[in-house]
């Protein structure tokens, strides 16, 4: 059984684990446009290597699937 995942849902909960509102944000965070941001979300398709390489201390099942428990660790403060 493949798994579908859901990259709005995605991008959702990783600006909720960087304490970030807007998209603009999360983009600037992960060094990419928020024009690149928005085509992940419309093609329902992201970058995993730079994205997991970023949000590597939140529990990634929860952050890919949305299943569990956010294990958001406190160097993940607002930077921007």
């Amino acid at each position: 059984m493949d798994t579908f995942l859901d990259v709005s849902g995605i991008v959702k909960r990783a600006k909720q684990a960087l304490n970030f509102k807007k998209d603009s944000e999360l983009a600037s965070y992960l060094g990419v446009s928020r024009a690149t941001l928005s085509n992940w979300c419309a093609r329902n398709r992201i970058d995993f290597h730079l994205l997991l390489n970023k949000m590597r201390d939140v529990d990634l099942n929860w952050l890919l699937v949305g299943k569990g428990t956010p294990d958001i660790k406190p160097s993940y403060a607002k930077a921007i």
